[in-house]
């Protein structure tokens, strides 16, 4: 799957060369989960030695696993994708730059700006716990009164 170039908030420490993609499918699990964000230097877009790397390939930005082969640089995703070698000149055309850190994501709907009266369940939830709240207080008063 894809993934959603964008840029870092705030005021990164190494002058604004930090860029994300985020993460929209499985295939870099364990190290990225769906919607997490990898955080890359786009300032260095060549290889700068085994890790993580942000890709451009076919015209979407990936993240990939790049390592060393004796007849150039092995490019992976998971352990189930056939590796692909390319030469370092090939690498360095579509490097956007090498992973620095990540970014978990554990609620992408709240991550990205929704509100919990967006939510369905959020919505039936409240009205629930507000039914429970009046139904506490009416047994409340009944033992009061008795």
């Amino acid at each position: 799957m894809g993934n959603i170039l964008g840029r870092a908030a705030g005021s990164p420490p190494n002058g604004g060369n930090l860029d994300w993609i985020a993460v929209n499918g499985l295939n870099m699990a364990p190290d990225f989960r769906m919607n997490d964000r990898a955080i890359f230097r786009k300032d260095m877009r060549r290889y700068v030695g085994p890790g993580l790397y942000a890709m451009q390939v076919a015209g979407s930005p990936v993240v990939m696993r790049a390592q060393v082969v004796t007849d150039g640089i092995m490019l992976t995703q998971n352990a189930n994708a056939t590796p692909q070698t390319v030469t370092l000149a090939m690498f360095d055309e579509c490097c956007l730059g090498p992973i620095v850190g990540a970014l978990k994501v554990f609620d992408a709907g709240l991550f990205g700006g929704e509100t919990l009266s967006e939510r369905q369940d959020a919505t039936i939830t409240r009205v629930n716990l507000r039914l429970a709240d009046k139904i506490r207080a009416k047994k409340t008063r009944r033992l009061e009164h008795a």
